[in-house]
């Protein structure tokens, strides 16, 4: 016991320096520069703020997630700010939205219209190249997609626009007759003079 005590006391001594004195701290330098971590802080307070606005269609999700494990969907936001070429936003569910109860009740049918093709460049015409719409109609409501333009050069573009119908009771064979004698109209809209490019949904046949 007594040794126990000599060695402990011998390695409190050599920790305090000579005579029981502590190690003075060392001095910090008043002419040093800020680490490298300091010199990022700062770089990262000069950066200027940026804000994306964009929307996101996110009742696909309902029906999705009847088709893959996980829901997602996601969209590429380009050239909206400097510096950033793209940044792509989205929503990733971790379970199915419906269950298969709710599901059965609501029958959600998923519409996709996938892009424009093939445009004319009419713009001698009043052709808005700039603010092109995609307008569904079907099962008594009238859609349409936000406003989006077209490349410099070309008539195409990739839309991926997506609207979900609840079709309730409706049966698969009463479904299949309702698409081979009614009609699904698309509609591309390029000559609207007066356009906030907010997507909108109206009354049928308006």
């Amino acid at each position: 016991l007594e040794s126990v005590r000599e060695l402990a006391a011998a390695a409190a001594a050599a920790a305090s320096g000579p005579a029981g004195k502590k190690s003075p701290k060392p001095k910090k330098d008043a002419g040093k520069k800020p680490g490298a971590a300091a010199a990022a802080v700062e770089a990262e307070a000069d950066v200027p703020m940026v804000s994306v606005s964009s929307a996101l269609q996110l009742a696909p999700l309902l029906v999705l997630g009847r088709r893959q494990e996980t829901p997602e969907i996601s969209r590429l936001v380009e050239g909206q700010f400097e510096g950033v070429e793209s940044i792509r936003i989205g929503v990733r569910c971790s379970a199915d939205l419906l269950s298969p109860e709710v599901g059965a009740r609501l029958n959600p049918l998923l519409l996709t219209v996938l892009g424009v093709h093939d445009l004319p460049a009419e713009g001698h015409l009043g052709q808005t190249r700039d603010r092109i719409r995609v307008a569904l109609a079907a099962f008594g409501r009238r859609d349409e997609s936000e406003a989006l333009a077209l490349p410099a050069a070309g008539g195409s573009l990739d839309l991926a626009w997506q609207r979900v119908f609840f079709l309730g009771p409706m049966q698969q064979r009463a479904l299949r007759e309702f698409l081979q004698t009614e009609r699904i109209e698309v509609e591309v809209r390029d000559r609207d003079a007066e356009d906030t490019g907010e997507p909108r949904s109206l009354a049928y046949g308006v």
